[in-house]
This record gives structure tokens, sequence and C-alpha cells, in this order.
């Protein structure tokens, strides 16, 4: 809309507006003293959150995407973006140069992941929107995984587990589970759970896949076999948009159309 950062001071009710974007702003990470905003305009800008009330912008990644960055994950001093048209960018934050780009999907990236484990596998994760593919590529050498049409709607929620699962939710109202530690990228060992509603959202916590449904309910199931475990009504008057588990694992927070958050406590 704006295309305006506002930095809230945690002391006090009060914000710094920043300017920079000439887009809607799509998305903001924050690492450390940095931060992030990806935009409309087809812009990433860092930015400098050291100081209250003396953010400022350090530079301006730009000129590879032509269309709106609707995704970005960053990790260390590697950014990965995604836009409208399909396209994939790495860039070196440090220096605000683009390392590599190529087109992953047909229409728009929907979701964006980053995983290493520091040992066997280090991964850029793409889903498609309107594609329903799923694009594995190795974050060093830029070599193709996977690249394989998961669903036959689009990717609305794209988590990784702590088992080495990449999780997807689906429009189609299916999850896909790829299991790299057990089956690696066989496109031919990919799990389905099948629901009764669109999937608009995904988490896990404590080995439970928790998804986030167009009807309003909360579904958990196991995520090894896939059996289901229970359903919640969480949403009165429509869609589920968002789950959240906390560090501990031991709260999940589910907002939607509801006027107010649905909180759940695990024991």
């Amino acid at each position: 809309m704006d295309g305006v950062l506002c930095v809230w001071d945690s002391r006090a009710i009060r914000a710094e507006v920043l300017g920079g974007h000439k887009g809607s702003i799509s998305k903001v990470l924050a690492q450390g003293l940095l931060a992030l905003s990806s935009g409309y305009d087809g812009q990433v800008i860092v930015w400098d959150v050291s100081q209250p009330s003396r953010s400022r912008q350090l530079l301006s990644m730009a000129g590879v995407h032509k269309q709106p960055v609707l995704d970005m994950a960053w990790q260390n001093s590697l950014v990965v973006t995604g836009d409208k048209g399909g396209k994939v960018a790495m860039w070196d934050v440090n220096r605000g140069v683009a390392i590599r780009e190529a087109i992953h999907h047909k229409g728009a990236v929907a979701q964006i992941a980053l995983h290493s484990d520091y040992q066997q596998h280090h991964l850029v994760i793409t889903a498609g929107q309107e594609d329903g593919l799923l694009h594995v590529t190795d974050m060093r050498s830029h070599a193709p995984l996977m690249k394989h049409q998961l669903h036959q709607g689009s990717i609305n929620s794209l988590v990784l587990t702590p088992e080495n699962q990449i999780v997807t939710g689906s429009h189609d109202s299916t999850l896909a589970i790829v299991d790299v530690a057990a089956h690696g990228f066989d496109s031919r060992k990919i799990g389905r759970i099948q629901t009764d509603s669109p999937v608009h959202c995904v988490s896990q916590c404590r080995g439970v896949l928790l998804s986030g449904h167009q009807d309003g309910n909360v579904l958990a199931h196991e995520s090894r076999r896939g059996k289901s475990l229970w359903g919640y009504g969480a949403m009165k008057t429509g869609v589920v948009r968002q789950l959240a588990v906390n560090d501990s694992q031991d709260t999940l927070v589910a907002i939607g159309d509801d006027p107010a958050p649905l909180i759940m406590y695990f024991h």
C-alpha cells in the first residue's frame, strides 16, 4: 500500500517510519541488528536497525526481479527471493549482489525455505502458487535435487521438520511429505495425507503435523505415518490463516477470520 516500514520501540508505543519501497511491502525479516524488506516494486532493502530512532537503509538489492517479490528466506549471508513470475534469485546480503537467478516455477513463487543440517543437506526449497511444484536445489553447487509436482492446486504452506521432512499444504486439500532423511528426494516415496478441506497453513510440534483449513478446523497428524490424531474447530466464521507454535513447543496459536485468536496449550 504505502510502502513504508515501521520499526517499533519495544519499550514504548512509538514507531520510526522508514520509506524506501515504491510499492507494498510483502515480507519483513530481522536478524540481530539488520532487517530485510521485500516489496511489490521488485526490490529487497537491507536496513540497519541497531539504534532506536536512527534506523537507516544500508543497500537495495534490485535489478533482478521485474515483478513483485512475494517471498524470501535468509540464512547467514544468503538471501533467496521469489517473484510473481516464477523467478528465484540468490543474493549475497553483505555485498547486495545477485549470485544466481533462474525461473523455477510457472507462475508465482509462493513459499521459500532454506535448510542446512550442517552435514549432508544444504537446501534451497521453493514452492509454486499456481503450478503445485516443489523445487529443491543444492545451496552450494546449485545442482537441482528435485523438481516434482506435489499438488494439483496452489501450495499455500511449506515447513521443515526437525526430522528432515519437507511438508507442504495445498488448496487441493492434501498434505505432502518429502522425507529427506529416510528416502532422499525419491518422488516415488512421497507421503500424502488427504483431508476434507483446502489447507491454508501448516506447522509442527513434537513430531505432530498441524494444519489449518478453509473450513475453520485445525487437524493433527503423525508426521511419520500420517495417522490422524485429532481435530478442532478453531474458527467459527471462516478460514484458519496462520498457525504458530512457541519455542518450548507447549502452546499453539491459530489466527484466521474470527476476530480473536485460538490459543491451545499442550501438556
